[in-house]
């Protein structure tokens, strides 16, 4: 648990204890007190405060996995001091850690290189970053880098790094990509993160359904468990056979997938939506979004980026940041402190959403029992043509739902 988060929960059990008189040996599950606003150090308000405590408890682990990018790369470029860049990326982490999102990368590549035809992997400053990153940050999963050869119709990943005239199907490219997936899955297997891997095999491709076919292939010919993935704007049947996760940029192939019976199975991922574009929305959908997940089944959500600030210079007006669906956070100008956005905020609370509904359903069917029309009602609704129907239109409307299924998961575990 994060620092900050520790700090959180200390002020939320101290003021259990202030209502609860110092008892805390046995704690109801209700508390009862008041809060006294100053201003300028005279009383002005008091407001009364009612706290419930719910009888279970949330897996530490979110349910539903996130890969929201967070980049070193717009850090160095904010801060050109390379201390107060390594500093800033700290604060990042934990404010990852305390909103319950993962980075999607690790930060620290493993070093590659080429002895003859032999492929040299050095993975010591790697480990050293992945297990902050998955034992003591708890983050769910990560992208190779390397796996992703290419992006739209342009092969690049193994040409450029080695400086090897190759595509994919050569002599060459084959026996660099099979070494490379059979160290990648030998090391992650010995170090328990094989099944943490989103392993991305292209970014948006148009035509290139032979190179995707080929590489893809080869890298099942060496380890057939490896689930490979594709960035694709629609499910396409050429290269099919071989990928295993599709991660769509909309909800419209999302939704041609899922409402197909042959198609409906398959493992989605939705990237760069959610919503986060959006700034005319609801502040109830973009928890909804989490509801939706649930609902349909989709695996997880990612984003390209997250923390777009390549220049400070915005904060003061001096220019406008171009790229406010990728801020969802906001330095200052030392870098000694970051804060998340109102939209991260709701992200940790949709994820919360998300567990509460996952719990819930679980317990029901154990139970072999139906889902409430009330609460049923409240999901949104992902018509075939990809176009989301939002029920409930109110933060309101959301807490007083998510409420009742606290309710109902308290009597079912008592059942």
């Amino acid at each position: 648990m994060s620092k900050r988060r520790k700090a959180r929960y200390h002020e939320i059990y101290t003021a259990i204890l202030a209502m609860s008189n110092g008892e805390s040996q046995i704690l109801p599950p209700r508390y009862r007190g008041r809060i006294s606003l100053k201003l300028n150090g005279e009383g002005i308000e008091t407001i009364p405060l009612e706290l419930e405590v719910y009888d279970f408890e949330l897996p530490e682990t979110p349910g539903l996995r996130t890969a929201f990018s967070v980049k070193r790369s717009h850090i160095g470029k904010a801060f050109k001091n390379p201390e107060i860049a390594d500093r800033q990326y700290e604060l990042l982490l934990d404010l990852c850690r305390e909103y319950r999102i993962s980075p999607r990368l690790v930060g620290t590549a493993p070093q590659y290189r080429l002895n003859g035809d032999k492929l040299e992997i050095d993975w010591r400053e790697f480990d050293r970053a992945a297990t902050n990153y998955f034992d003591d940050c708890k983050f769910t999963v990560y992208q190779p880098e390397l796996g992703q050869l290419g992006s739209h119709d342009h092969f690049y990943r193994l040409p450029d790094m080695f400086k090897k005239n190759m595509k994919a199907g050569d002599p060459l490219f084959n026996r660099i990509w099979t070494q490379y997936i059979r160290q990648l899955c030998d090391h992650h297997r010995e170090h328990g993160w094989f099944d943490k891997m989103l392993f991305i095999i292209w970014d948006e491709p148009y035509t290139v359904w032979n190179e995707i076919n080929l590489a893809a292939r080869t890298a099942k010919e060496v380890e057939p468990a490896l689930p490979i993935g594709v960035f694709i704007d629609h499910y396409e049947p050429a290269i099919a056979p071989n990928i295993d996760i599709w991660l769509f940029g909309s909800f419209v192939p999302t939704a041609y997938m899922l409402h197909n019976k042959e198609l409906k199975e398959k493992r989605i991922w939705v990237y760069n939506s959610g919503g986060m574009d959006n700034f005319r929305i609801p502040a109830a959908d973009l928890r909804a979004y989490y509801w939706l997940a649930e609902k349909y089944r989709i695996e997880g959500y990612l984003n390209s980026e997250i923390n777009s600030y390549p220049s400070l210079a915005f904060q003061s007006g001096l220019i406008r940041n171009q790229y406010p669906a990728h801020l969802w956070m906001y330095p200052d100008a030392e870098g000694k402190e970051l804060w998340g956005s109102l939209r991260l905020v709701h992200v940790r609370d949709g994820l919360d959403d998300y567990d509460y509904l996952y719990l819930y359903r679980e317990l029901l069917r154990k139970r072999s029992e139906k889902m409430p029309e009330d609460i049923a009602g409240c999901f949104p609704i992902l018509k075939p043509d990809g176009e989301i129907m939002f029920s409930m239109v109110s933060g309101r409307e959301l807490l007083n739902c998510r409420d009742r299924i606290a309710r109902e998961i308290v009597r079912l575990k008592k059942e």
